[in-house]
């Protein structure tokens, strides 16, 4: 029996059934968006710490090292580089005297430490010659060292 009091809400529920559905999906698609950037800014912000405490070990190395004897102290305005790298078929890791530590993240590539004294030239290229961290000689030295760790995301 056809109701005839109500010739034009036939399609109505099937109306607002698809709005709803469509705005649940649109919603969906929001939430999923965000969530899909935040995993990239978390792995973004993980390969930017480990490539932070990858320099910081770099330079403890240094100190370490020329504490220790085992790096020589540069010259009165000598400086020198030192590598340390992931794996020797990365560019510039196959040379002689470069440090190969499988051990490192698989976001950090390399790390180059500068070794010079205080008051020389740096080696850092297109960076003027920075200050001293810390100002006074640390272990009895007067070196400046600097590191820098080529990282990627991954």
């Amino acid at each position: 029996m056809v109701n005839i009091n109500r010739p034009r809400e036939n399609g109505v529920a099937l109306l607002l059934v698809m709005t709803t559905i469509l705005l649940v999906v649109l919603v969906a698609n929001i939430v999923l968006g965000i969530v899909s950037s935040q995993s990239r800014l978390t792995k973004h912000k993980i390969g930017k710490i480990q490539g932070y405490y990858a320099s910081l070990a770099g330079v403890n190395l240094a100190y370490a090292s020329l504490g220790a004897g085992v790096w020589p102290m540069p010259a009165v305005a000598g400086n020198y580089t030192r590598l340390i790298c992931r794996d020797a078929t990365l560019p510039g890791c196959g040379g002689p005297g470069v440090i190969l530590d499988p051990n490192f993240p698989a976001s950090i590539q390399s790390i180059t430490i500068y070794v010079r004294r205080r008051g020389a030239p740096t080696l850092m290229p297109g960076i003027p010659v920075p200050a001293c961290n810390p100002p006074s000689p640390a272990w009895g030295f007067d070196a400046c060292i600097h590191s820098v760790a080529n990282y990627t995301f991954n």
